[in-house]
Formats: C-alpha cells, sequence, structure tokens
C-alpha cells in the first residue's frame, strides 16, 4: 500500500516539476502574437499603399480629364466631329480611372474613421444618366445592353461622390460579370421617405456561401476569371458608403440565375439613426 502511494506521489511530482508542456503552450502562444502582429503591419501597409497610390493618381488623371474636355470643344468648333467623339471617349475612360483613384481614398477614410457624408440635394435621374454615360464603352465592348428605368421625380439629399461611387460600383460589376446579357437598372420610390435602386445582370450567379462573403473587403469571387480587373474593394466600400446613409444593400442570387443588388436609400439620412449609432442604444 505504501509503495503503491509513493510511486503516485512520485510520479504526480514529477509531472509537476515538467515544464515541457507549458514552456510548448507558451512558445505557441507567443509565435501567434508574433503572426498576428506581422498581419497587422502588412495589412496597414496596404492601407498606408492604397492612400499614397489614389493621391498620386487622381490628380494628374482629373488635370488630364480637363484637357480632353478642352480638346473635345475645340475640335467641335473646328467641325471635327471624328476628333470630338474620340476624345469624349477617351475622357470617359480617363474619368473611369479617376473613379477608381477616388475610390481608393474612400477606402482610406473609412479605414481611419473620418468618412462623414457631405449631404446635398441630388436628382437621381441625372446621377443614374452619368453612370450610364460613363459605362457605355464598357457596354459595348462586352455586348451589354443596359436597361435603364428610373423615376424622373425622385430626389435626395445624399452624398453625390458617395452614391455615384455606389452606382458605378454595381453598374461595373454587371457589366462584367453579366455574361454579355442585358443589364437592367431600375430606379422607384417604395415610399414617401426611401427610394430603392435595382441593378440586375444575367450573369453565373453567386452560391449561397459566397453571398455571405461578398460585402467583405479585397473579396473577388471570380479573381481567375479572364478579362476582369478590380481591386475586390468596390462592393465592401458599396456597403459601407450605403450604411453610412442610413440605408441598406442586399443581393439576391442563384447559381444559374443572375444577381440582383437591391440598393434602398433614406431621402434624408439627416432624419434616420444611423444603424451603428441605433445598435449601440
Amino acid at each position: 500500500m505504501d509503495s503503491r502511494v509513493d510511486g503516485e506521489t512520485s510520479r504526480s511530482a514529477r509531472a509537476v516539476d515538467d515544464p515541457l508542456p507549458e514552456v510548448v503552450e507558451a512558445d505557441r502562444l507567443a509565435e501567434a502574437l508574433r503572426e498576428l502582429a506581422a498581419s497587422r503591419e502588412a495589412v496597414q501597409a496596404r492601407d498606408d499603399f492604397l492612400s499614397i497610390a489614389a493621391h498620386e493618381l487622381r490628380n494628374p488623371l482629373q488635370s488630364l480629364s480637363l484637357q480632353l474636355a478642352a480638346l473635345a470643344r475645340i475640335a467641335e468648333r473646328d467641325g471635327s466631329e471624328e476628333l470630338a467623339r474620340l476624345a469624349e471617349r477617351t475622357r470617359r475612360t480617363v474619368r473611369l480611372f479617376a473613379r477608381r483613384a477616388t475610390m481608393l481614398l474612400d477606402v482610406d477614410r473609412i479605414n481611419r474613421g473620418v468618412h462623414r457624408p457631405e449631404l446635398e440635394t441630388v436628382e437621381l435621374g441625372a446621377l443614374v444618366d452619368e453612370a450610364v454615360e460613363l459605362h457605355d464603352d464598357a457596354a459595348r465592348h462586352h455586348g451589354v445592353e443596359l436597361r435603364v428605368r428610373v423615376d424622373r421625380s425622385l430626389r435626395g439629399r445624399w452624398d453625390r461622390g458617395a452614391i455615384d461611387q455606389v452606382l458605378n460600383n454595381l453598374l461595373s460589376n454587371a457589366i462584367k460579370y453579366g455574361a454579355g446579357r442585358p443589364v437592367e437598372l431600375e430606379a422607384e420610390s417604395p415610399a414617401p421617405d426611401r427610394v430603392r435602386i435595382r441593378v440586375r445582370d444575367g450573369g453565373p450567379g453567386i452560391t449561397a456561401g459566397d453571398r455571405r462573403r461578398i460585402f467583405e473587403r479585397f473579396e473577388r469571387l471570380w479573381a481567375g476569371r479572364a478579362g476582369v480587373e478590380g481591386f475586390g474593394l468596390g462592393l465592401w466600400l458599396a456597403h459601407r458608403l450605403v450604411l453610412a446613409h442610413g440605408g441598406t444593400i442586399e443581393i439576391r442570387s442563384e447559381p444559374g440565375r443572375g444577381s440582383e443588388f437591391i440598393l434602398v436609400l433614406p431621402v434624408d439620412p439627416a432624419l434616420r439613426i444611423h444603424p451603428t449609432e441605433e445598435r449601440q442604444r
């Protein structure tokens, strides 16, 4: 009996004295913390690069756009219609790239928590017309017909640049992923205090799993598809800009049946409680 107790006591003492399990666990924790710190540094470096790249790209692109607009006016004055059309098409391309730079700046502001909507009265029909015109060349290139149906009486107090960014992101994705089928854009007022915008495409559709992560940052569901470019930021940014207006954006899609993005905006966001503020109450 005594010898058995002594043996168990000896084994317990050895287990207590043996520091190996604790050392291994401490090493694993330290390694995990180092990896976390390295990941945070990498994310910060990426965000810093995006901010610098946006500033470096946007200014010369805006200058080039102005020069092309002047060239188009001169061509029209001199009766050179072909040169005027070429200048205008080139200017639209430059404006698209300038919007990409602006998108990067918006991402930087949101990351730093300093983005605030600058509200002004906006006519939605005019904003839609600008977005459709901007993507006309891309639609032709992809063989996509743009079908637009907008209630011309719709207007609201929104951040013009932000809503313009959202519309352009949704249209761009629909054209790129729409498999050459028609893209439909509709805008209506389901209630006096809000507007609803729908963008539909006839593309491959999106699975339930992909729908859950489609609004995440740097998410590109078809990153390997030939001819499809982008940062993987457009839908994440659209989602954040819509939330900043107190609105909602959702996707309805099934594999093989295309996708529909539904955007709902309050007519005056200043009269509504921001979703994040409402959750904090």
